[in-house]
């Protein structure tokens, strides 16, 4: 069974690799003859890590070839079809979508985030390429109204989560976590050996910054440090005895603003460690150092969800839907989980002060939200055998 999967793979974001890594376990254990191709950024890099046959994504004579022999087209996950990163992402997304349903490949959504979507000829081209699916699983309440928005037959649309939330309760952690998994990842743990001999003693504050579509380092630093956040911040490291770690989850995009973290923070800080590569990190790597933590403060939405596999409390700071929708998914209050404005200090304390009873609370609710990862490698198979039969 071949399966052609799309997504923004082979750039060396964590969080998307670690979504293609649950994608692929997932599809592998429902059914171990899978033969995924992967249109990837990177496809030699892509191969190698994920043991797949990788494809240029931008190449139409190279996707073509592979939809043509393929059982299923799979999008996703993450947020692909939105127009937050300008005009591109639709067309593209939507237009594989149209493509393969045109060459008579059946389209799964897989745990799609979809939106924000403010154009009217990205929200009507959103909606043609959802329709040309023969299921759309969505990994939230809110993608989930959006896609009815867009037209989207409801009796179609699944309601499923993150697929990196199908590594919740994976060893070494299985103990705490009530599993005998065993870790997923790509074979990297002497990185993440090097990485974590790297840390010092005592408590650590991991710390996921990111530029935003469109914006300088200095429009980060103009938000996050020029006003009272990194004071904040620097005062309840030094209360807690605790430093902060910085978290390059996509370096290109983190490493300006977590540069200037780390020099304004100063002794407070660790600096990343010298000679390991974040994009070298396989995701159960990632799980590894998240576990070492005691508190994240993030950005980025697979930091808040590596922090809920990893059952670690957390802080998400920013307006982006995606962050508010999971720490609904989670089963946990807005407050103090995520800040919008100013009041870092305040949401930190709340979290620190509690954070026993609030990892219990995260486990709940990642292993919950687990269960529901799980289940859409089964749906997108089940799509597969239905329109062979």
């Amino acid at each position: 069974m071949k399966v052609v999967i799309s997504g923004y793979y082979g750039f060396d974001n964590a969080g998307d690799e670690a979504v293609l890594a649950a994608i692929l376990a997932g599809l592998r254990r429902e059914c171990p003859t899978v033969h995924p191709v992967v249109l990837s950024g990177n496809p030699a890099r892509t191969a190698a890590r994920h043991g797949v046959e990788a494809v240029p994504r931008l190449s139409l004579a190279a996707v073509r070839r592979a939809l043509r022999e393929a059982d299923l087209f799979v999008s996703g996950g993450g947020t692909l079809l939105q127009d937050l990163t300008g005009w591109g992402s639709v067309p593209y997304y939507g237009g594989l979508m149209l493509l393969a349903h045109r060459l008579g490949v059946p389209v799964f959504a897989w745990a799609q985030g979809i939106g924000p979507l403010r154009r009217p000829a990205l929200r009507r081209m959103a909606g043609r390429a959802l329709a040309a699916a023969v299921e759309v699983t969505v990994r939230d309440q809110a993608s989930a109204a959006l896609a009815r928005e867009l037209g989207v037959d409801p009796r179609r649309i699944h309601l499923v989560a993150d697929p990196v939330f199908a590594l919740a309760g994976q060893a070494p952690a299985a103990a705490a976590l009530g599993s005998e998994e065993p870790p997923a990842g790509d074979g990297l743990a002497e990185a993440a050996a090097r990485l974590l001999s790297a840390l010092p003693d005592g408590p650590l504050v991991g710390v996921s910054l990111r530029l935003l579509p469109g914006e300088r380092p200095a429009t980060v630093e103009q938000r996050f440090f020029a006003d009272t956040a990194t004071r904040d911040l620097a005062a309840c490291l030094a209360r807690w005895g605790a430093r902060a770690l910085p978290l390059p989850l996509h370096p290109p995009q983190d490493g300006p603003p977590l540069d200037r973290l780390v020099a304004v923070l100063g002794p407070l800080a660790v600096p990343w460690p010298a000679g390991v590569e974040p994009a070298d990190l396989s995701p159960a790597d990632w799980l590894a150092l998240f576990r070492r933590l005691d508190l994240v403060l993030t950005m980025r939405l697979h930091g808040l969800i590596f922090a809920a596999c990893a059952g670690v409390p957390f802080v998400a700071v920013g307006s982006d839907p995606k962050l508010a929708a999971h720490v609904a998914e989670l089963g946990l209050p807005r407050a103090p989980f995520l800040i919008e404005r100013p009041g870092l200090g305040e949401a930190l304390e709340a979290v620190w002060a509690e954070r026993q009873r609030w990892r219990a609370a995260i486990v709940a609710g990642a292993l919950r939200l687990r269960e529901r990862a799980q289940a859409t490698a089964r749906r997108a198979l089940a799509v597969t055998r239905g329109a062979a039969a």
